[in-house]
């Protein structure tokens, strides 16, 4: 018998599945067609926009939709608050935006990026304001209008730079459509969920959902940067063309853990939040899902590490042909960005803001010495081997720091979830050596025959290796597929 929260998770868990699988195929073509029609200095450009500008619009949540999420039935007494709350930080957060892009504009003698800046700014009191209505959507666990609605805005955002792209707009194709869509998507949450868009300040409140949300804020600030910087450091060392590389391999590498993980938490946040559960009961829930969670990321990332030659020769142009190696190594750092891909949960659970803050803040401390170094000697190369070692040190860190309180080996855990990654390195390896050796040539035919074999063999061999080596494991996969068909 499936409990009710097992059911809402798996029922989130689909539609944010299907939000993610379509997103990626979305951005899969549009950065297919992009790569045919611009250069990798555009997207170098992109990049360090794309990073200044997520960095300094987290400002605008500023903590608010977990603070909302967790308050829960008391959304209705908060909103009004939150609402001018939110107004007046992502004014803040526009002045920042703008000094900081002007900033780096002018110390990188190139003040175009301070221009892209300044139009994407624009978006942000819009994205802000949307915060509350997407809060009650989530607090109403209603996870399928969300995929849809997000679906819908991505679609149109990427049609609207493919068409300025086509009309030689350049590197403003990227930030047009933004604005656009962010206004239509603030306006129409707005309507469907029957928030008023007036402002009363509520100012003796304010100090109340301030406090509450300043740790909140720290944490996303911290983990957004954590996200960015890999690009703001690289362009600190190489030209636009080598971070338009770096780019379009991260973008590779990383749909991993968008398939898998990334949206699992606003899943399941705010479906645990409406029941209450025992410190053991949370603990097993949390240990089944980094298991199966650390099978199919090791699956999907050491695929990805062994085809990619394939999928970029198949995909791309030559110019892009040099990418192969980043992909390599930043895939097997997403193994490890996958496996503590939950940690944030039960400390969000807790109301543990002050302790995500700082466990978001340590980690980037620790990206940041890892990164200026190797990006210093080595360029892109050294900030993919910085990402991928800085996910391995990390990763135990996280789980260690949020699950220590709640009985689980995390030591054997973390040795054994490992064990997988080996297994399906191994068992991905021979596929590849076996298409690689029956096959010799590289026309596009005969590249889609080695993608085939090695995917279908190399899925085959870890299956097997799963049985045999991991029978607890295989077997904790297989209930919870058996479970979804129920």
């Amino acid at each position: 018998m499936v409990s009710d929260s097992t059911k809402s998770i798996i029922s989130g868990s689909f539609w944010m599945m299907l939000q993610t699988v379509s997103l990626k195929v979305i951005s899969f073509f549009s950065q297919i067609l992009l790569a045919l029609i611009l250069m990798p200095e555009v997207f170098g450009k992109v990049a360090l926009v794309t990073a200044i500008t997520n960095i300094t619009f987290i400002t605008q949540q500023f903590g608010i939709q977990d603070v909302l999420i967790r308050r829960g039935k008391a959304f209705g007494l908060w909103y009004e608050t939150a609402k001018s709350l939110t107004l007046f930080v992502s004014i803040i957060a526009f002045v920042i935006s703008l000094l900081i892009g002007w900033l780096y504009g002018y110390f990188t003698n190139d003040l175009e990026i301070s221009l892209l800046v300044l139009i994407l700014s624009f978006s942000l009191p819009f994205q802000a304001l949307s915060i509350l209505p997407n809060s009650k959507l989530r607090i109403n666990l209603e996870f399928k209008f969300l995929a849809q609605i997000k679906v819908v805005e991505l679609l149109s955002i990427q049609v609207g730079i493919i068409l300025l792209a086509l009309l030689d707009f350049g590197v403003y194709s990227f930030v047009y459509p933004v604005l656009f869509v962010a206004i239509i998507n603030c306006l129409y949450l707005y309507y469907k969920t029957n928030i008023q868009f007036n402002f009363k300040l509520h100012l003796r409140k304010w100090r109340i959902l301030f406090n509450d949300s300043l740790y909140g804020f720290y944490f996303a600030l911290a983990s957004r940067t954590s996200f960015q910087i890999d690009y703001i450091i690289l362009g600190f060392f190489a030209t636009q063309a080598e971070v338009g590389l770096y780019f379009m391999a991260f973008t590779i590498a990383v749909q991993a853990i968008g398939l898998l993980a990334a949206n699992l938490p606003s899943v399941i946040f705010p479906t645990l939040n409406k029941i209450k559960l025992t410190n053991i009961e949370l603990g097993l829930k949390l240990q089944t899902l980094i298991i199966v969670l650390s099978i199919f990321g090791a699956i999907l990332t050491s695929w990805q590490f062994f085809c990619a030659e394939y999928l970029v020769h198949l995909f791309l142009s030559e110019k892009w042909f040099s990418i192969v190696n980043l992909i390599q190594i930043l895939s097997l750092g997403m193994f490890f960005r996958i496996l503590s891909s939950q940690w944030v949960v039960p400390l969000k659970l807790n109301g543990e803001f002050d302790k995500l803050a700082r466990i978001a803040a340590i980690s980037l401390v620790v990206m940041v010495a890892l990164l200026f170094p190797l990006a210093y000697f080595y360029k892109a190369l050294g900030i993919a081997y910085g990402v991928s070692i800085y996910y391995f040190v990390i990763s135990f860190y996280q789980l260690y720091k949020s699950l220590k309180n709640y009985e689980i080996n995390l030591l054997s855990l973390f040795l054994k979830t490992n064990m997988l990654l080996g297994f399906s390195l191994i068992a991905f390896y021979g596929s590849h050596f076996l298409a690689e050796y029956i096959i010799d040539g590289s026309t596009k035919l005969l590249l889609v025959i080695k993608l085939v074999i090695t995917s279908v063999i190399g899925l085959l061999f870890f299956v097997i290796m799963l049985r045999l080596f991991h029978k607890q494991y295989y077997f904790t996969v297989a209930d919870k597929i058996k479970s979804l068909k129920k």
